[in-house]
């Protein structure tokens, strides 16, 4: 599964505490095996590649978007 992250703006989980490595133990236990990147969705190549994911079948709509 790929998840996509705002640029500059990681997860509040990623910083709790306790850490493991670079991330916290919750975000290694709940997001372990997916794959994120980032992208600025206010791009529109940006819009492009996400709708080409949700085509394949690579990412899901997860939370309310409009795209």
């Amino acid at each position: 599964m790929l998840r996509i992250e705002a640029p500059g703006h990681p997860y509040l989980e990623r910083s709790m505490t306790p850490q493991i490595g670079a991330d916290s133990a919750t975000h290694a236990i709940l997001h372990r095996g997916k794959s994120s990147f980032a992208l600025d969705l206010k791009r529109p190549e940006s819009i492009a590649i996400v709708r080409r994911l949700l085509r394949s079948g690579r990412i899901r709509r997860t939370a309310s978007w409009t795209i």
